[in-house]
């Protein structure tokens, strides 16, 4: 992905139907390939086998021939795959969230909202606050940076969901401090209009995750498994809410990875290969208040990667 202007959507609409028509060029064109091949290849077999046995079949030439053949056939793939591999790429449209159409629903994270300040060893952070009643809700003051001492990483969070048009239902992937409630707290505060909603899981009707063996994945950012099946989870409760399929979802639907860590990240974008979903990002270092919004995706590549 370039590093440039983010794109309107309607732009990512016109780049998502022209890699859908180069990759069909593509799957074709290696098809079509692949197809003479193998004509090529049985036409010589043909020849061979009527040159070496003219008069009766002798089936101990012909599975010599065959194992001779898959032999140098497993060679030649064995040797090429890793150049096979590098064949699929993997691309991202970086994209100004703002310009997106509406939608209805996002999954997000969020950061502890309660930690130890080493330097006064007193805790400090907005899940601590007690009440928000009092506190303004003026959202272009909740997002400047003098407001980043009492809301804190919380702040990010806020500056997403008042980008998104058309927000209605925001449901919370918990982190492993369970401060979910504190957290809900706060942004119903400045988002009266957004239900926000603890995701859990269907088996356990808590936000760990049952295993097959009976067990659970308690909640954990670090765990790609927990993120990973969280994000299915999400888009389960979804389908349920709208009463649509998943693929319908996704194209309602935007990941937050703003409050979560590396590997949250890895699964968002992993969770959204090759689908109308789009993961987002409050931006920092002097971006605060730019939303960035990524589709990304696998494809096959006309040409291999080099290394």
């Amino acid at each position: 992905m370039e590093k440039k202007d983010a794109m309107s959507f309607f732009d990512l609409v016109i780049s998502r139907r022209r890699d859908r028509f180069r990759g069909a060029f593509v799957i074709a064109f290696t098809v079509i390939l692949v197809l003479v091949l193998a004509e090529v290849f049985s036409y010589f077999i043909s020849k061979f086998l009527d040159a070496a046995l003219p008069v009766s079949l002798n089936w101990g030439i012909v599975l010599s021939f065959l194992l001779l053949t898959g032999l140098v056939l497993w060679a030649f793939l064995a040797w090429q795959y890793p150049r096979i591999q590098r064949q699929i790429r993997a691309k991202a449209y970086w994209i100004d969230a703002a310009d997106l159409p509406e939608r209805p629903y996002l999954i997000c994270g969020y950061s502890p909202g309660a930690f130890k300040n080493h330097e006064t060893g007193m805790m400090e952070g907005p899940a601590l606050r007690e009440n928000w009643g009092d506190y303004p809700t003026d959202l272009d003051q909740a997002c400047d940076r003098s407001q980043g001492a009492v809301l804190k990483s919380w702040q990010q969070n806020i500056r997403v969901i008042r980008r998104i048009k058309g927000l209605k239902h925001v449901w919370v992937i918990e982190n492993s401090t369970g401060q979910f409630e504190a957290f809900q707290h706060c942004m119903s505060h400045f988002f009266p209009g957004v239900t926000f909603s603890l995701l859990t899981d269907p088996k356990t009707k808590t936000p760990a995750i049952r295993t097959s063996d009976g067990g659970a994945i308690t909640p954990d950012y670090e765990n790609f498994d927990y993120v990973t099946r969280s994000f299915d989870n999400a888009f389960g409760a979804i389908c349920k809410d709208c009463d649509c399929s998943q693929r319908e979802v996704h194209k309602m639907t935007l990941i937050d990875i703003t409050g979560g860590q590396k590997t949250f990240s890895v699964a968002a974008a992993i969770a959204s290969l090759n689908r109308d979903l789009i993961f987002v990002y409050a931006g920092t270092f002097g971006k605060e208040g730019q939303i960035f919004g990524y589709d990304a995706s696998i494809q096959i590549a006309a040409k291999a990667m080099e290394i």
